[in-house]
């Protein structure tokens, strides 16, 4: 199958994004309908803990590239909590 004929929708999009971070605040934002804002924040405290700025929509349109790009966030999030938590420890 052609990854183009497999395109989700923005708002598809938007919303697997925002599901696959919870328990953490996840909200993605589009911008001029080409790049996409988005920021994580710790659901304790409301703190940006990671925040991706102006990642095209075209790199994430397939399921299979959609999911790696959360692998990538999920091990980019693991790493900040741990680098935060041997700070607050140290």
């Amino acid at each position: 199958m052609n990854a183009r004929a497999a395109a989700m929708p923005s708002d598809e999009l938007k919303a697997q994004l925002e599901a696959a971070f919870l328990p953490w605040r996840c909200r993605c934002t589009i911008a001029h309908q080409e790049d996409m804002v988005m920021q994580i924040r710790d659901p304790a405290n409301d703190a940006v803990v990671l925040q991706v700025l102006g990642r095209p929509l075209a790199s994430l349109r397939s399921a299979g590239e959609l999911q790696r790009f959360i692998l990538q966030l999920r091990q980019a999030l693991q790493e900040r909590v741990r680098l935060d938590e041997a700070s607050s420890d140290a």
